[in-house]
């Protein structure tokens, strides 16, 4: 089966560097947006 993703990077560890700050990413996000949600009008 072929590799969908051809990563050019050095080793592993950039790697999960990586997918350590998308997923940190998200998080803020979503923290954005319910924090976001919270405070508006419409909820309250």
């Amino acid at each position: 089966m072929p590799l969908l993703y051809n990563f050019d990077i050095e080793s592993p560890e950039e790697l999960l560097a990586i997918l350590a700050r998308n997923m940190q990413k998200r998080r803020l996000e979503k923290l954005y947006l319910r924090l976001n949600f919270l405070t508006t009008d419409s909820h309250q």
